[in-house]
């Protein structure tokens, strides 16, 4: 593996300016699970009418680190797969512990399939892909309208190519329900510790008045995954815990404090 490693890294430094293309045309369909356990369907995707865009890469490749935060910011631009294409980094190599690192180090936020766990590796075998990053889309008809977009120099790289699709702009889903006149004054999350954690963390808060507080837990597509906390309190400080179940996956979630007028919100990292 590490040889395997070594000889990609020097491949893909070697070929900064050459085009690295799929030759493939047409879509060739995979089921694969990403790192935080959900399964993907690529035909079921198409054929709902998203367009699918694929970014191949692999953890110690250089440009893929480069132009990952670039593909991340294009994917908020369209929606965070909320809208009209759908969004994933596929790995050649690398097994999902790998890969949770090069997302939280480089701030990939769509789904990522790592080589071994997830199948990653014989889904670039099968796009015959010779050179990483490789970013591809792929159209609700099957066809592979862009067989590789280079050099990203930006995101907008990406949003103009996309544009011309018919691809729009869209909103992410916000990860939580924040009041307006939310005032951080009044409500402080003064830490969260251990961060990122493994199952246990803390969660410390203070308060400026007396009254109802809700702590929640969600992930990055806005969904609720648990309430930690819901009581009336004294205003002053205040320490709780969260122990992540199970069948809660590795990956970024969002802690927010709620009162009856105020929020606020911290990001969390559960990496087991």
């Amino acid at each position: 593996m590490k040889k395997l490693l070594l000889l990609l890294t020097v491949f893909c430094f070697g070929t900064w300016g050459m085009k690295a293309q799929t030759p493939v045309t047409e879509a060739i369909d995979f089921t694969a699970t990403d790192i935080h356990g959900d399964t993907w369907n690529l035909f079921e995707l198409l054929d709902s009418g998203q367009y699918v865009a694929i970014d191949f890469f692999f953890c110690s490749c250089g440009p893929c680190q480069t132009a990952a935060p670039k593909i991340n910011e294009s994917y908020e631009y369209f929606g965070c797969n909320s809208g009209d294409v759908n969004y994933f980094a596929i790995d050649i190599g690398d097994d999902n512990a790998l890969c949770l690192w090069f997302d939280t180090t480089f701030g990939v936020h769509y789904p990522t399939i790592s080589g071994e766990e997830g199948g990653g590796t014989a889904i670039c075998n099968a796009y015959q892909i010779g050179a990483y990053p490789t970013l591809i889309l792929i159209a609700p008809d099957h066809s592979v309208v862009e067989q590789d977009i280079w050099p990203i120099t930006t995101a907008q790289t990406i949003i103009d190519v996309f544009e011309t699709y018919g691809i729009e702009e869209h909103e992410c889903p916000p990860p939580v329900s924040v009041p307006e006149n939310n005032n951080t004054e009044d409500i402080r999350i003064s830490n969260i510790f251990p961060n990122p954690f493994a199952d246990l963390c803390n969660i410390s808060f203070s308060l400026a008045d007396a009254g109802r507080v809700e702590v929640l837990i969600s992930d990055i597509t806005g969904r609720k995954v648990a309430t930690v906390y819901d009581q009336t309190v004294l205003a002053g400080s205040h320490q709780i815990s969260w122990t992540a179940g199970s069948e809660i996956r590795n990956g970024v979630y969002f802690c927010t404090i709620r009162t009856s007028s105020y929020a606020l919100t911290q990001k969390m990292m559960l990496s087991r």
